[in-house]
């Protein structure tokens, strides 16, 4: 919960591959609050913390089941970010014509469209696409799958577009940068 909190307000992207990573576990624990007290919160919380992360984790179950979301799908709330992020890219690329964005994201481009290819999405913007990679890339990880030079290039590319992106997302919401009300 605070965790997540503090990753909404530093890095949103952090905070959207946080939350996809809190509904699987809630998934792993079958949507059951007593599992997740006695698996997630007893182990990693302090007593002070238990009720504010029992009712974090019971708000998180009830939207999952409202979105019909108890085996797949990611929150609304992360879709809309996403949709967010995904009109910052293309005003990034289109209207202010952002030079380094631009570069970061010609590099992945590639890697993106290949991973969407892969993943059998066709129907997901690049930003989506960029999210499920990293994800994907998050869990071969904790598998301690092996993962090959250019695997790691590619995901690397596309970890580059994501930050960039998430620091103009966190300027935007702030009026800073290119976002000011000063700005040219």
């Amino acid at each position: 919960m605070r965790i997540a909190e503090k990753k909404y307000e530093e890095n949103i992207a952090e905070y959207i591959l946080y939350m996809y990573q809190i509904t699987d576990i809630i998934r792993a624990n079958q949507l059951d609050i007593e599992k997740i007290q006695s698996t997630i919160i007893a182990e990693s919380v302090e007593d002070e913390d238990y009720d504010a992360y029992t009712k974090w984790y019971q708000d998180l179950i009830l939207k999952m089941k409202d979105q019909k979301i108890e085996k797949t799908g990611i929150l609304a709330e992360l879709t809309e970010i996403q949709m967010e992020l995904f009109y910052l890219h293309n005003t990034l690329l289109a209207v202010l014509k952002d030079e380094k964005y631009k570069e970061y994201y010609e590099k992945a481009e590639d890697a993106i469209q290949d991973f969407q290819k892969k993943s059998n999405a066709p129907n997901l913007n690049v930003i989506d696409v960029c999210f499920s990679a990293l994800y994907f890339n998050l869990l071969m990880n904790l598998k301690g799958m092996e993962i090959s030079d250019g695997t790691k290039e590619a995901f690397d590319s596309i970890r580059n577009v994501v930050a960039y992106l998430a620091k103009e997302f966190k300027d935007m919401r702030a009026s800073k940068g290119k976002f000011s009300i000063n700005a040219n």
